[in-house]
């Protein structure tokens, strides 16, 4: 079996060093966003810490945020437009909202689909992650008295994933932030999994 550095099996390894790329670039968009303001230089820098870490670009949420920078810098000028923009996927990113309230242990909103998609009940598969307003068994039960099943981790048979509205601070190195770098790397493979938010789940069984 193949080890590396810290002693660990190799795609252990890799894995670990993932999270901290993704902590590290998640570390450097709050500090971005914590004055209110987008300027050039802090886009330059994120697309100079983009392009020094390519393993971070090839995934969930470099690889998001990796494709808007190219698109805003493609250009000799940055659009006040598009500093918005980029803005606004950070705080998307981050959980955090137009507001800077704090609330950086929010739910990340990038993954979500936009516009979040009909859900169907019957003969799908449900994996959540996060905090719920309800019980997690109680999510469960909703949508197995539906007809859907429900399992305990993304995989290739995964129609949904829920995010739940309140996430752990570090989410990149919970099982919630696992789920989501599975499902965007899923989607990224061409498997048609849908993210979406606890508030539009919960409509979605009002409405049946």
């Amino acid at each position: 079996m193949r080890f590396d550095p810290d002693n660990l099996p190799h795609r252990l390894y890799a894995d670990r060093v993932s999270d901290r790329l993704v902590a590290e670039l998640l570390g450097l968009c709050k500090g971005i966003i914590a004055d209110g303001v987008v300027n050039d230089l802090e886009v330059i820098a994120i697309a100079a810490w983009l392009h020094s870490h390519p393993d971070a670009a090839a995934g969930f949420p470099g690889r998001e945020l990796a494709a808007r920078i190219e698109h805003i810098i493609e250009h000799d000028r940055i659009e006040d437009a598009e500093r918005h923009e980029l803005e606004a996927m950070l705080l998307d990113l981050v959980g955090d909202t137009a507001k800077l309230e704090g609330n950086l242990n929010q739910s990340s909103r990038l993954p979500l689909d936009k516009p979040e998609p009909p859900l169907l009940f019957p003969q799908r598969e449900f994996v959540f992650t996060g905090h719920f307003s309800l019980r997690r068994k109680e999510c469960a039960e909703k949508v197995i008295e539906r007809g859907g099943v429900v399992a305990n981790a993304v995989r290739r048979s995964t129609h949904y994933l829920v995010i739940g509205h309140i996430a752990a601070d570090a989410w990149v190195q919970s099982a919630w932030g696992t789920k989501i770098l599975d499902a965007c790397d899923a989607r990224a493979k061409g498997q048609r999994i849908a993210i979406v938010s606890e508030p539009h789940w919960l409509m979605a069984l009002g409405h049946e």
